[in-house]
């Protein structure tokens, strides 16, 4: 695996070879930097290991190889308490036999704070998260936005400048969920935090970043600023993660490489040996559709009007090609015959194993 750097501020968090069996499940060697103020996230499918990586950063379990370093103090054998670290679980996990004044203020009195000091900053932070009119009503009966508001409360007000955060959107529907990645940005601004947020939603996960590691099968396969990632994968795992609309196989041949229904792509990046097989991808938004001749030809067996954006797919042969352009760019109706071409420098091609 990889040394993935951070992007040259010295780093707050750091893994270093960090390994972890877990049942039949095991997070590989992982090196990993992040830096102070960053908004880190940590994304993949379900079962990629982003769960179980971000438990080893709070103390829930500890590697049975590797080191986790936090503010340059070796913390692998220390428990969550001792970390500094604010950890909010998928499930919230809010006492629900107690109020929300009393949730927002366990950690301080666990930690031996008493009256008018818990008082000034529960209602400090209720304030700021705009929760304060919820403080005396019980935990059950509210909404997921108000929980999640009030599971960040608990760990902001005991001063933690580290928040770990295990998928807080994914239990909200749609309108909750966008809306409030706006406010967990605004959060980590006006507590000067560094976040690390686990999601599998890559939309999510662009909003929000400064930087984004993609997780599989328990390891790190890329680590960049979320355009980085989209524009630039390092394997086709990431560039299908991301959202590369359009992969198909082919054959490399005498420096070129060969799509059946595309024809032959030549002066592409990378060396292949002749007869290798190859997954060529590339993005639908890097798609020209055209009347006049081009790459190949097609016929358009369906379009559709996303907001501003056009999505059509084209049957090439016995490939079906996606573009999706400005709706200013793409004017074309089922049954059509067009052309599509594909800048060289868009293609990206990938070993088949």
């Amino acid at each position: 695996m990889r040394h993935l750097e951070a992007g040259g501020e010295e780093a707050l968090i750091e893994l270093r070879g960090v390994t972890k069996r877990f049942g039949e499940f095991t997070i590989r060697n992982v090196d990993l930097k992040v830096e102070e103020g960053e908004y880190f996230i940590i994304m993949g499918p379900t079962g990629s290991g982003k769960t179980l990586l971000l438990q080893l950063i709070a103390g829930i379990y500890r590697p049975d190889r590797g080191r986790i370093i936090i503010g340059g103090e070796d913390v692998t054998d220390k428990p969550p308490e001792r970390r500094g670290v604010g950890y909010v679980p998928q499930n919230y996990a809010l006492f629900r036999n107690m109020s929300v004044y009393d949730n927002i203020a366990y950690g301080l009195r666990v930690r031996g704070l008493r009256g008018w000091e818990v008082k000034r900053r529960v209602e400090e932070v209720a304030e700021v998260l705009d929760i304060k009119h919820l403080l005396k009503r019980e935990v059950h009966g509210l909404s997921g936005g108000e929980q999640q508001r009030i599971a960040l409360a608990r760990a902001l007000v005991v001063g933690f400048k580290v928040m770990l955060l295990d998928e807080p959107l994914s239990a909200l529907d749609p309108y909750t969920s966008k809306r409030l990645r706006g406010f967990l940005r605004e959060v980590h601004e006006r507590f000067s935090s560094t976040t690390i947020h686990v999601t599998h939603d890559f939309d999510e996960a662009y909003e929000l970043g400064d930087r984004v590691a993609v997780m599989r099968s328990g390891e790190i396969e890329q680590v960049g600023k979320p355009s980085e990632v989209v524009e630039s994968p390092l394997s086709l795992f990431v560039a299908e993660f991301v959202g590369w609309d359009n992969i198909f196989k082919g054959k490399a041949e005498k420096g070129a490489v060969k799509v059946y229904g595309l024809g032959v792509l030549g002066n592409l990046l990378g060396h292949w040996a002749g007869g290798s097989e190859v997954y060529v991808a590339f993005r639908a938004e890097d798609v020209e559709v055209t009347n006049d001749e081009g790459l190949a030809m097609g016929v358009v067996e369906s379009v559709s009007v996303r907001g501003l954006l056009c999505e059509a797919s084209i049957r090439v042969g016995d490939l079906v090609v996606k573009a999706r352009r400005p709706l200013s760019e793409l004017r074309c109706s089922v049954g059509e015959k067009v052309w599509i071409n594909i800048p060289k420098s868009r293609i990206k091609v990938f070993p088949s194993t």
